[in-house]
């Protein structure tokens, strides 16, 4: 009997070893062991396009393109899982090009101020289903023979180490004007305006040197140009004629005048001493020999000349008059004594024009003195140069400012209009040169307001065997992310199509309506043979699915 009991015992010892057993093998089959990991092989960059909305088989793009990295990617595992995707342009990559910001409900991406770096996280990816996302790049004015080949990097979000994937090096192919515009101590001069010229004078193109004073004209025809400088301040030195024929690269050397400039002189009219008057021509200096007096008194009579020697007109902003000690004032011909310095305001706010001269008479009474003696005194004469700026929206003027030379203007914000967004100020009529506000004003200036519509919507559908699988909005123009090719038992996907069983539709061509794309399938065929006893082949059949 007790070892009936002890037998039962040993019994349910193993029923319950035999259950935890098989509880713990469930629970390690449910282990997701490929957690943390990412099947790099399964990652790489399926197709390029640029802004012609085709395949890149020669690698060439535009100078002004927008180029889209397509990358494909695969995990292993059972459960979703978030991946981190990293893009970046190298330095010289960066002048030209620019990433574009990602949205997208189950994606966060964060984009580096100068837009050469961004990070993206894929939230919630499905395991063992081949996923994809694009990658855009905007390359804006760049030169023949620039080259992009962005780095691409994958990792699933706990790993440190990121894997990196291969993309295709892109090469710009146009004819271009490239170089640096130098000042005299051979430094680059940034925020220039330029403008190219044909043979026949005509304007063909904008831009501005960037910070290190690198400039670029791209998608030019082949001919003989000249590059002008758009700025008052500065003066070409040397050569800025180019034949693309013969070269693409003009490096520019400018020399800055000053656009506002004064001159003062002043001559000796007349002197008057003791009732005797002396009458000098347009004499800087005098020497004046008076005998037999004991005691000096009298006045000499100034003629002021203030003259612009610069290229452009200007405000004249203070008129003063240094006083020697031997001298008296009394206030005569619009000269006044203000703050304890005798100015002449009647100029003071005046416009003087290129070239212009204005005269001032000034006379100073001369102390009682017994003593020969020199005397020396100075006007001084400064201005200020005030630019003008037009904001044309819509061919009309919306406001008109002036700005003194040198200082910065404020970016005017404009509200939406009939529900069109505002894009921004460009400086010309065609809204290829956006301004930039952080630029200094050194002449007058027309900014152009832009009103961009919002890109229209549409709906794209696929339909697979009557249901629809995906729907999904895009923007016009865009080009449309099929989804993954469907399955039918028996049948082979071959396509999609704008009509049952219709043609091939290229999933390349961009939206510009709404599309219903269907399915196009291929019945399977398959190998009958039939054999004699012998294993000699009786007849061979091609038999369709069913």
């Amino acid at each position: 009997m007790e070892k009936l009991k002890r037998r039962k015992y040993q019994i349910l010892i193993m029923i319950m070893v035999l259950v935890i057993g098989i509880i713990g093998i469930n629970k390690i089959g449910k282990i997701d062991r490929n957690k943390g990991k990412i099947n790099i092989e399964k990652a790489y960059v399926n197709k390029v396009s640029a802004n012609i909305n085709e395949l890149l088989e020669t690698g060439k793009i535009q100078s002004t393109d927008k180029v889209e990295y397509e990358v494909k990617y695969k995990i292993d595992g059972e459960e979703k899982r978030n991946i981190q995707i990293k893009v970046s342009l190298s330095e010289e990559e960066s002048k030209y090009a620019e990433i574009e910001k990602i949205k997208e409900d189950n994606i966060e991406s964060v984009l580096s101020e100068d837009r050469k770096e961004i990070t993206i996280k894929v939230k919630e990816v499905e395991p063992n289903k081949e996923n994809k996302i694009k990658i855009i790049i905007n390359v804006k004015n760049a030169p023949n023979g620039y080259k992009i080949s962005p780095e691409v990097q994958i990792k699933e979000e706990t790993k440190e180490e990121y894997k990196k994937i291969t993309t295709k090096e892109l090469e710009v192919e146009t004819i271009s004007i490239t170089g640096v515009v130098r000042d005299t101590t051979k430094n680059g001069v940034k925020d220039v305006e330029l403008k190219l010229v044909d043979e026949n004078g005509k304007e063909i193109k904008r831009t501005y040197t960037d910070k290190d004073g690198r400039y670029t004209f791209s998608d030019i025809e082949d001919g003989k140009y000249k590059v002008e400088v758009e700025e008052e301040r500065y003066v070409i030195d040397g050569n800025n004629i180019i034949d693309t024929k013969e070269n693409e690269v003009l490096d520019i050397q400018i020399r800055e005048e000053e656009p506002f400039k004064i001159e003062v002189k002043k001559y000796i009219k007349k002197l008057r001493i003791n009732n005797e008057e002396y009458t000098y021509g347009e004499i800087e200096k005098v020497q004046q020999s008076i005998k037999g007096i004991k005691e000096i008194s009298g006045e000499i009579e100034y003629k002021v000349e203030v003259r612009n020697k610069g290229n452009k007109e200007g405000v004249i902003t203070r008129v003063e008059e240094e006083i020697d000690d031997g001298l008296e004032f009394k206030e005569n011909n619009g000269w006044k004594l203000k703050n304890g310095k005798v100015r002449n305001e009647e100029l003071e706010g005046e416009t003087l024009k290129k070239g212009e001269v204005r005269e001032l008479k000034l006379v100073l009474e001369i102390k009682n003195t017994k003593e020969a003696r020199n005397y020396i005194n100075k006007v001084t004469v400064k201005g200020e140069v005030y630019e003008k700026v037009n904001y044309i929206v819509d061919n009309e003027l919306y406001k008109e400012e002036e700005v003194l030379e040198g200082e910065k203007i404020k970016e005017i914000s404009m509200p939406e209009k009939n529900g069109v967004k505002f894009s921004g100020w460009y400086t010309d009529k065609n809204y290829t040169n956006r301004y930039n506000f952080e630029k200094e004003v050194t002449k007058d200036i027309i900014l152009y307001g832009k009103y961009e519509e919002a890109a229209k919507k549409y709906i794209v559908k696929f339909i697979d065997e009557g249901k629809i699988i995906s729907t999904k909005e895009y923007e016009e123009g865009s080009i449309i992310e099929a989804p993954n090719d469907p399955s039918k038992e028996g049948y082979t996907f071959k396509y999609w199509s704008l009509k049952e069983n219709g043609e091939k539709y290229n999933i390349l061509t961009p939206v510009k309506e709404d599309i219903t794309l269907y399915s196009v399938y291929e019945i399977n065929k398959y190998d009958v043979v039939f054999k004699n006893y012998d294993d000699t082949i009786l007849q061979e059949e091609k038999v369709e699915y069913g």
